[in-house]
């Protein structure tokens, strides 16, 4: 029984967090033998932390197993509910001695996290960007709800955890041992409270996705928890004469850009991708392949004539946008634009997403249908474009 269980298990490093990330998703977990018949396992999820599991083989065909805790794969090991890899070795000698059949992990089990699995894998197939969704759950949902079983979730468990997210520093966006700094002005705290409303709505829409498909038998009680008021910030955009301020405060390749994001409505990490095959003079649009939605985007005369200009005489394979011959990064559009908003005298200065804003702003007022709007903006339905014009 121990040879077999070796030849399934292989080599495989499970001390570090690089090594785990490195190992693929799959349903059944990687062991380590810790002695003859005892394994520790490590749980790779497709998203979100994975789970040290107990292995301890009862002789013959029998064996028992059972969930540990959480790894420490995105938080630090508080030596309870999340451990590092030394804890985990340490438990699971001091577990041992009291395995029994009893202890068989119930694979029934529904926990967040499987719900939140569901959902992630119900996005891809829907050919949905799950980008957003799998970034809030492994930084905010998994380390404190991730392990709880859905039939033991309460409303007051879910306000508890919405109100600690709302409270909480912001996430560092640098280095790893960055100090974090506590809300201390009420526009910090009015973005808090968006983004904990926004992974509030993730964790409702995995929810509501587990219901519909029968996968949750119980009363969706997370259904009374509202999110915060009154801190969506109105939609940004600036009036006709204050785009032609600034687009003639532009210079070079930012040009361009800022005209792109005007004519389409694009993002700009759509934009920034586009390639001189991707607009089609004949048919007057922009192909996006590569983005949240992919879509094509009808152009206007002005929007036609712009793109005509910068794709004359080019190979189809060349990035329509590039700085100095190469290729754009978003990292590098704050600070330019940002100068440009200073030269043309725009307080406070506009961003590239705020000029998508603007874009609905000013086709609605050349009267564009709004069904065209939205679908240009890559919008599913009219609320958003209605919004974009407040």
């Amino acid at each position: 029984m121990l040879n077999a269980v070796r030849d399934k298990i292989g080599h495989v490093s499970l001390g570090t967090r690089a090594e785990r990330y490195g190992l693929r998703a799959r349903p059944k977990p990687y062991y380590l033998a810790i002695e003859r018949g005892l394994y520790l396992g490590y749980k790779k999820p497709l998203s979100g932390a994975g789970k040290w599991i107990i292995r301890h083989c009862l002789g013959g065909s029998g064996y028992t197993v059972r969930t540990l805790a959480s790894a420490d794969d995105f938080s630090d090991a508080n030596g309870t509910t999340i451990l590092n890899f030394e804890q985990a070795q340490e438990r699971v000698r001091l577990s041992s001695k009291c395995s029994s059949p009893a202890l068989v992990h119930d694979p029934k089990s529904l926990t967040i996290a499987k719900v939140v699995t569901y959902y992630l894998e119900f996005l891809e197939r829907s050919h949905k960007s799950a980008r957003d969704a799998r970034y809030r759950a492994n930084a905010f949902i998994l380390p404190k709800l991730g392990s709880l079983d859905v039939g033991m979730l309460s409303a007051s468990a879910l306000r508890t955890w919405l109100m600690e997210l709302a409270l909480a520093p912001a996430r560092p966006r640098s280095r790893a041992n960055q100090t974090q700094r506590p809300a201390v002005n009420e526009e910090t705290q009015r973005r808090r409270r968006a983004t904990a409303n926004r992974t509030l709505a993730v964790l409702k829409a995995a929810l509501n996705c587990a219901l519909r498909e029968g996968r949750i038998k119980s009363t969706p009680i997370w259904r009374g928890v509202e999110p915060f008021q009154n801190v969506e910030r109105a939609a940004h955009y600036i009036t006709p004469e204050q785009v032609t301020r600034l687009v003639n405060s532009c210079e070079g390749d930012l040009e361009n850009l800022v005209k792109a994001t005007l004519y389409t409505g694009a993002r700009l990490s759509e934009l920034i991708q586009l390639t001189v095959e991707d607009f089609n003079v004949d048919f007057g649009t922009i192909s996006i392949r590569q983005g949240r939605k992919p879509r094509h985007i009808l152009l206007t005369g002005l929007g036609l004539a712009f793109f005509s200009e910068i794709c004359a005489n080019r190979c189809g394979t060349d990035l329509l946008f590039k700085k100095k011959s190469k290729k754009w990064y978003k990292s590098r559009k704050g600070s330019e634009l940002a100068a440009a908003c200073l030269r043309a005298r725009i307080d406070p200065p506009i961003t590239f997403a705020a000029l998508r804003h603007t874009y609905a702003s000013l086709s609605t007022r050349a009267g564009l249908p709004l069904e065209l709007i939205a679908t240009n903006l890559g919008h599913s339905d009219l609320r958003m474009v209605r919004v974009r014009q407040m």
